[in-house]
């Protein structure tokens, strides 16, 4: 099980009431925190749903407006992105078979995740105002090139790529493949 922290508009488009605290980890799971929140695509009606995990910055996009109905594609579009940055696949399994359980949905509770999704935000709904149409946008590339970029560590106070985090888990055995 997955506990999504959602931003206030993210509730209220999918119609959620969501308490502060809500669920713990499974011991043997890393992907258990995200962030979620909309992004604008400069194509009107049409939005992204962008899930950033907590703490490492890894982040999935899918098209849609509502935490019910990008799920499933938040899914399938994180096995495939584990997939391209060289995770093995015993953790890909794992992590799967965990996401299986479900989600629960949390109030926001850190300013530093925001900022981190803001700051991700303006990147995003720029390579959305350059695709010519909504299902043109290039969700993977976005995402992996989200994957290279530097942030500062608040505990090694250095700059770091997000992948590093999960360099330093040993979960990561190849090279990934661009």
């Amino acid at each position: 099980m997955i506990i999504i922290h959602a931003v206030q508009k993210l509730q209220n488009t999918s119609r959620l009431k969501a308490p502060l605290y809500v669920s713990e980890a499974s011991p043997s799971q890393v992907l258990h925190r995200w962030y979620a929140r909309l992004v604008s695509t400069s194509f009107p009606g049409k939005m992204l749903v962008m899930y950033m995990h907590e703490p490492s910055g890894l982040t999935i996009l899918v098209h849609g407006k509502t935490i019910q109905s990008t799920h499933f594609f938040f899914k399938e579009r994180l096995s495939k992105l584990l997939s391209r940055l060289g995770f093995t696949s015993s953790f890909i399994e794992n992590e799967m078979s965990l996401q299986e359980e479900g989600y629960v949905v949390g109030k926001t509770n850190s300013k530093s995740m925001l900022a981190r999704m803001n700051q991700i935000n303006y990147q995003v709904e720029y390579q959305c105002s350059r695709a010519a149409t909504y299902e043109e946008i290039p969700l993977g590339w976005m995402e992996e090139q989200i994957a290279e970029y530097p942030y500062h560590d608040p505990v090694t106070k250095k700059y770091r790529k997000l992948i590093d985090y999960f360099h330093d888990l040993g979960v990561i055995d190849e090279k990934p493949s661009h």
